[in-house]
């Protein structure tokens, strides 16, 4: 599938995903913005709004445009960093600024209705 396909795919998913869940889309956006480093005087610039959109949606079509092999690697597939709890999960942070792996199974589950419902089945 050419690449302007594969981004009209997941610009489908992502708008009714974010329709219906986007207090939990939110979230995840946020699992992207750079973690500045509290030990030093780390500047890294926050992503923008467009640019957390962009790196999530690469995500998903990395994920739907991979190989067989590549979707069974959790570093690789978004859907097994949702539902993970472990280092390859999305780090989430706490109110008192605690690293957290929270699973992400509803998201995951919404994600996984709209691509079954764009995929044609």
């Amino acid at each position: 599938m050419l690449q302007s396909s594969w981004d009209n795919v997941a610009d489908k998913i992502w708008t009714e995903v974010n329709r219906r869940n986007p207090e939990q889309l939110e979230h995840r956006l946020q699992s992207f913005q750079p973690c500045p480093d509290i030990f030093t005087t780390d500047t890294t610039p926050q992503l923008s709004e467009d640019e957390l959109v962009r790196k999530a949606k690469d995500e998903i079509i990395e994920t739907l445009s991979g190989s067989d092999d590549r979707m069974r690697e959790w570093k690789s597939n978004f859907l097994l960093r949702l539902i993970s709890d472990n280092e390859n999960a999305y780090i989430h942070y706490s109110h008192d600024e605690q690293t957290q792996h929270v699973p992400k199974i509803q998201l995951a589950l919404a994600f996984l209705w709209e691509m079954i419902q764009n995929s044609g089945m």
